[in-house]
Formats: C-alpha cells, sequence, structure tokens
C-alpha cells in the first residue's frame, strides 16, 4: 500500500503545491520589504495617502479661484514674530497738504504771489503800523507778484523767526524773515524791502546831519580822508544798501577805542565775501565835503529785522 503508484503521485503533487505557495508568500514578502508591493490598502492608509497628495498638489476649489496649497505640513519658522496685519475698507480721505498756514513758508509764498498792497499787507507782520510806509513805498516801487525761481531756508535763524533767501528770475537775492505773530507767521516787510529812512541815493544827496536809520551790507575798508584821516583813532566800515549791493558805497567811523567800534568788529569777522547784515544809524558831519564819509552812531541790531519795533516805519 505504501508503494502504490497513485498515492506516491499525489503526496508529491502535495508537497509541491505546498512549495509553491510557501514561494510565493516569500517573494510577496520580499517585494513588500522593497517597497515595490503595494502596502495595505485599509480605508484610513488610502485616506491618509489622498491626503499627502493633496499637500503636494494645486486643489481648485469649486469657486473657481485658484489657490496655492503648501507643499508641506510643516510650521514654517520665522527669525522674528510676524506682524499683525489689520484690513480695512477701502474709502477715500482728503489729500494731505503739504503746508498750511502756520508754515513760515507758505505764508511766504502768498506773500510773494500778491499782486495788491491790500494783499500783501494780509501777510506782513504789523501791518497797522507799517501800512503807511508800504502804501507810500509803493508808489515809486513796482508793484505785483515778484516771480522767483526757488526759496532757500538759511540753517543759522535765530529763534524769533525763520530766514529765507528768494532767488528772483534774473539770478538776484533778495532776504525774507517770517516773524510769528499774533495772527501767526507773517512777513518782515521792512527787511524784506530793505526799508530805511532814506533811500541810499537820497542819503548820498541830502547828508544829514542826525541819525538815520539803515539797513545795509558792511565789510571792512581803510578809506582815510579829510576829516576822517586818521587813521590811527578811526575804524573805516565799508557800507551799501541791503537792496543793491551794487550801488555806490558810503564809508562809515566809528572811533577804535569805542564799545561801537568793538560791537562791530564782533559781526564784521562773521561775515563772508559779499558782506555782514546791520542795521545801523548814521549821520554825516556838519561840514561834510563828500557824498560817501559819514558816521556811524548806533549799531541797531545785527541783521535786518528789528523786532522791538523801533526800526523805520516800524515805530509806535
Amino acid at each position: 500500500m505504501c508503494l502504490d503508484p497513485e498515492l506516491i503521485r499525489t503526496k508529491t503533487q502535495f508537497i509541491a503545491g505546498v512549495c509553491t505557495v510557501l514561494a510565493l508568500i516569500l517573494a510577496a514578502a520580499l517585494l513588500q520589504w522593497v517597497d515595490i508591493w503595494p502596502k495595505s490598502t485599509n480605508a484610513a492608509d488610502l485616506y491618509q495617502a489622498e491626503s499627502s497628495d493633496a499637500l503636494e498638489t494645486k486643489s481648485k476649489p469649486s469657486n473657481g479661484l485658484g489657490s496655492i496649497v503648501p507643499a508641506t505640513s510643516k510650521p514654517i519658522q520665522f527669525g522674528e514674530p510676524l506682524k499683525r496685519l489689520s484690513f480695512h475698507p477701502a474709502k477715500s480721505t482728503p489729500e494731505e497738504k503739504p503746508t498750511s498756514d502756520d508754515d513760515p513758508l507758505r505764508i511766504l509764498e502768498k506773500f510773494l504771489a500778491a499782486a495788491t498792497v491790500d494783499e500783501k499787507l494780509l501777510y506782513t507782520v504789523k501791518s497797522a503800523k507799517v501800512e503807511t510806509s508800504l502804501r507810500a513805498y509803493y508808489l515809486d516801487h513796482p508793484l505785483g507778484a515778484l516771480p522767483y525761481s526757488r526759496i532757500e531756508r538759511l540753517s543759522q535763524s535765530p529763534a524769533e523767526y525763520a530766514e529765507f533767501r528768494v532767488v528772483l528770475r534774473d539770478g538776484s537775492k533778495k532776504f525774507a524773515a517770517v516773524i510769528s505773530s499774533p495772527d501767526g507767521p507773517r512777513v518782515d516787510w521792512a527787511s524784506f524791502v530793505a526799508l530805511g529812512d532814506l533811500e541810499w541815493e537820497q542819503l548820498r544827496q541830502t547828508r544829514p546831519t542826525s541819525p538815520v536809520l539803515m539797513r545795509v551790507l558792511a565789510t571792512s575798508a581803510s578809506r582815510f580822508s579829510g576829516p576822517f584821516s586818521d587813521n590811527e583813532r578811526l575804524r573805516c566800515i565799508r557800507l551799501v544798501p541791503a537792496a543793491d549791493s551794487a550801488a555806490p558805497p558810503v564809508f562809515g567811523y566809528v572811533p577804535k577805542d569805542s564799545e561801537l567800534a568793538r560791537q562791530l568788529e564782533t559781526w564784521l569777522v562773521q561775515g563772508g565775501e559779499e558782506g555782514t547784515p546791520l542795521t545801523l544809524r548814521l549821520c554825516y558831519p556838519s561840514q561834510a565835503s563828500t557824498f560817501d564819509q559819514a558816521w556811524i552812531t548806533e549799531l541797531v541790531v545785527p541783521g535786518w529785522v528789528t523786532l522791538a519795533g523801533n526800526a523805520a516805519g516800524e515805530g509806535e
């Protein structure tokens, strides 16, 4: 019975089948281990696989607007905390003005653009006190808007007012001061037009023997002659009108040992090539024989702005 050929054949086929199954199992395990055979395909694994694929591709929402999905779910690291952004609905706001009526530059621009005496008075400091002088001045001088190329603010302005240099279209320059007042910033008109008690040529021709106020540019000089020939005792200063540096000069004299001479020297050394702006009082000797030699009797202020109100056209 044990040697029955039919039994031997069946036994051999069974053993071969078992070996085949074992070989297949072994091959499947080997393929899964090297990540060629697909892993488990249960529902949880499928959901995880699909979620991973979605993070690595672009999604297309149903509203039709494309949005980029980050390629990784790891949090982004920043060197510093993110600033919180606030979003508000758009609304129209009035455009901010670069200047206002409290801005000295804006007031000066309005003054330069003023075409009439009344308009200029609106932007002039102490207009009630200077109105008579201002109206009289423009009877003999051009009136209207003053064309200019640019306005330069001077860096070393006193605290009481702002100083500007107005460069006119013809290349000439004018000094302008804008002073704080109860009405706001206003232009000091007297210094702007370099107002004096007399016109410059009128000063030279009439040779007043009583002191008169003049706004000048001053530089050191050495012209000694006639009654002013004593260079050992006198200090000589060349003066030209603030409004016209090319005008014929007047030479002013002061005793060297006086306090006035020391004051003048202090300011002269600070002046440049164009001269030092000063407001002075001058008078001629009673027996003056020349147009261009006078005594300096007082330094009213360094510069041309007389805040004390004792300048021409500004007195009480």
